[in-house]
């Protein structure tokens, strides 16, 4: 353990901590979404499936093959409110370790999640062809149905990578959530009061937003470390066994220092050889 809490929340412990931030920041940006009127879905699992030729569907039914499956499947999809179009998203968390944050060389802020959202794309890409690979046995050098199924539906500048930092830091992908949020009330405004709303008020609502986006971020990750600790400290207690042994052995240490509790008349009881006899 370091004075930091960096080895805490890398490690992989009992709890699922990791699947728990994930999921419940994922569900928080729908969340906001939703409030604001913008389409969403979280890991729709039809919108890449449907690729699969049917003549290969009976082949899925076993557990393992649908266990691979999933991987097909995004994190979230949504409807832009700009120009309505369908946008995939991939929500990514890092811990602090060297791989994000070597040691010793000075980087600048948001370097590390900005370098990993211009790589989901391509490592999405390249998990669909493993998984066309593995279930479908596609041959090497030919698109198979999971990777084209991808490549009609999105492209890489529609594709969106949501990075947050160990520090929380977020990518540009996700910090750009604030502007979409803040267009789709502006249509609301529009409906609503027939005019749009002033530059202070739609840079209001942006900033909180991004604050409360902010704050959901780093209350997750110190939850990480905080479920990961508790974890490690039920890795190292003792069995009830021998947590039984330690609390007689001082029961007999505090019976001969004179402390601890003493039956009426003020003799102590000896576990081993009974009530002591004067």
């Amino acid at each position: 353990m370091d004075a930091f809490g960096f080895n805490v929340s890398s490690r992989v412990q009992t709890g699922g901590a990791w699947a728990t931030r994930h999921s419940r920041f994922l569900h928080y940006i729908a969340l906001l979404m939703q409030m604001h009127g913008i389409r969403v879905r979280v890991e729709p699992r039809n919108l890449i499936n449907r690729f699969i030729p049917r003549t290969l569907r009976p082949d899925l039914a076993d557990d393992e093959t649908n266990r691979a499956i999933q991987g097909a499947i995004p994190d979230i999809v949504y409807d832009d409110p700009k120009d309505g179009k369908q946008r995939l998203g991939e929500l990514k968390f890092h811990n602090q370790n060297p791989t994000r944050y070597p040691r010793g060389i000075p980087t600048g802020r948001c370097v590390g999640v900005q370098e990993r959202e211009q790589q989901l794309h391509q490592d999405y890409l390249t998990r669909l062809r493993k998984l066309d690979r593995k279930v479908h046995h596609t041959p090497a050098g030919t698109v198979g149905p999971l990777e084209r199924g991808f490549s009609e539906i999105t492209n890489a500048t529609d594709f969106k990578g949501w990075v947050v930092g160990f520090y929380g830091e977020q990518s540009k992908a996700l910090a750009g959530v604030a502007n979409i949020i803040a267009d789709a009330q502006t249509a609301k405004w529009q409906a609503r009061y027939g005019r749009e709303p002033t530059d202070q008020q739609r840079a209001w609502l942006v900033n909180k937003v991004r604050t409360d986006i902010a704050m959901k971020a780093t209350k997750l990750n110190a939850q990480v470390q905080l479920t990961n600790l508790q974890a490690m400290y039920e890795k190292g207690k003792a069995t009830s066994d021998q947590r039984r042994q330690l609390d007689l052995e001082y029961q007999d240490w505090a019976r001969l220092q004179g402390r601890g509790p003493h039956t009426a008349g003020g003799h102590g009881r000896n576990r081993h050889l009974g009530w002591q006899e004067q």
